[in-house]
């Protein structure tokens, strides 16, 4: 199972609404991952599922994500991914997954820098996931000590930046 961790995008300063949950993306947020939606395409991202923590800007950011990939699916909002959430309980929800080949979950920090280090053999630790950044976590057996290997970890700029490189390769350029 290759399974991506995206941060949500730039979302409105925590003053702007009347709690957490309704906080939105901003213009910049929301426009930056377009663009970085379009580099995913270039690292063969077409996932079976998409689940997103059931806040606002994490759902904005997987429907922005899942339109750039032409996602056909519904996106899934799921507790697990919420902030409040422990790791452990989204990845007994992932074993249960043995159908998918590629899951995309959408979330916030701390928690999906967590996930990452538990899903690796790094319990209590944490991976660095900036706004609108990527990683890539493939678990080939979820028996294994640890299940899952990181195959990368990418910001924002990262993503829209491979975006130009697929868009200059396929004008002709490199």
């Amino acid at each position: 199972m290759r399974i991506f961790l995206l941060r949500h995008g730039e979302a409105e300063p925590a003053d702007s609404a009347e709690r957490d949950e309704e906080r939105a993306l901003t213009d910049k947020g929301a426009k930056r991952l377009r663009k970085a939606g379009r580099g995913f395409r270039r690292l063969d991202i077409f996932p079976d599922r998409i689940l997103s923590s059931p806040l606002k800007r994490a759902l904005q950011t997987a429907e922005i994500v899942a339109d750039e990939l032409g996602f056909t699916g519904q996106i899934e909002a799921v507790e697990e991914l919420a902030p409040s959430a422990e790791p452990e309980d989204l990845i007994s929800v992932l074993r249960d997954m043995s159908d998918v080949n590629q899951i995309l979950l959408v979330g916030h920090q701390p928690f999906l820098g967590e996930l990452a280090a538990a899903l690796i053999g790094a319990p209590g630790g944490r991976i660095a996931l900036k706004k609108g950044g990527l990683a890539r976590v493939d678990v080939e057996d979820w028996n294994a000590d640890p299940p899952g290997r990181l195959r990368y970890l990418l910001t924002g700029k990262q993503l829209i930046w491979l975006r130009r490189k697929k868009k200059a390769k396929d004008e002709g350029e490199d």
